[in-house]
């Protein structure tokens, strides 16, 4: 996957088509996770399905895009007087509350972010990564290790995995990765 996608995928989730993902949200809110087909959308929005396409080639790649949304929009607040652990925690619980009042939409983003036979996905995919290394090191602070900062992706990543899986629930996400993270950070 070149940069040029993933600055594509970014672009996508600015201006003109936050409405789209706005919509696409919607959809999903309104009905099942079917609800946000290309098609659907489209015609809600005004589009072509075929102008819908240009930016979202595929209907995982809308619904990984309203993942993304919610993450970019998602407050960067961080305490500079609280400890590293603290820090961490506050975005970790960012990252678990996006769809606390609509849960499934939340499993419905991932479970399209997993899929492994879209191409379309990936860059999305690597812009959400993106925005939660952004996250993880504005709340370690500068002079972190880069393999703590690796380590707390691949917790948080492995945690939403395990969301999109039914294996934990977003509370439960939360709780287990603060368990994680105190234990993992004990000295810092």
């Amino acid at each position: 996957m070149s940069t040029l996608d993933v600055r594509r995928a970014l672009r996508a989730h600015r201006d003109g088509f936050g409405a789209v993902l706005d919509v696409a949200y919607e959809s999903l809110r309104d009905t099942d996770p079917t609800g946000a087909s290309l098609a659907t959308v489209a015609e809600r929005c005004g589009l072509s399905t075929a102008a819908l396409r240009t930016e979202f080639p595929t209907e995982n790649a809308l619904i990984a895009g309203v993942y993304l949304r919610r993450l970019k929009a998602a407050p960067l607040d961080i305490d500079e007087s609280a400890d590293a652990v603290d820090r961490l925690l506050a975005q970790v619980h960012v990252v678990a509350t996006l769809f606390v009042h609509a849960p499934q939409i939340g499993v419905t983003c991932i479970n399209a972010l997993m899929r492994t036979d879209d191409e379309a996905v990936v860059p999305v995919r690597l812009a959400i990564s993106a925005e939660i290394r952004r996250r993880i090191a504005a709340a370690l602070g500068s002079g972190a290790w880069p393999e703590v900062s690796d380590t707390v992706e691949t917790l948080v990543s492995g945690a939403l995995l395990q969301v999109g899986a039914g294996m934990l629930s977003y509370r439960r996400m939360t709780t287990h990765l603060d368990t994680m993270l105190r234990l993992l950070l004990a000295e810092a």
